[in-house]
């Protein structure tokens, strides 16, 4: 959780951090958040919630990249 805090801080963002973490939201899971669901969890602005959104988006095409590029991750594939 401590990962999607960071995340959110960098965001600017963080005040909502304690409430991703008391609904258990991580990385795994941020992909599959819709805008109602950012009105559930508290997220009253739109523009934080579109924030959010387009971040959850540009994370979402960038971490494939970001696992290819993970050297552990090269030594485990399937050759």
């Amino acid at each position: 959780m401590q990962q999607v805090t960071d995340w959110l801080e960098k965001l600017g963002l963080g005040q909502y951090a304690q409430r991703f973490a008391e609904n258990d939201i991580d990385f795994a899971l941020l992909a599959k958040l819709t805008e109602a669901n950012l009105k559930e969890l508290g997220v009253t602005s739109l523009g934080h919630r579109m924030r959010l959104l387009e971040a959850i988006s540009e994370r979402a095409t960038t971490a494939p990249l970001l696992k290819l590029a993970d050297p552990k991750a090269a030594d485990t594939a399937e050759r």
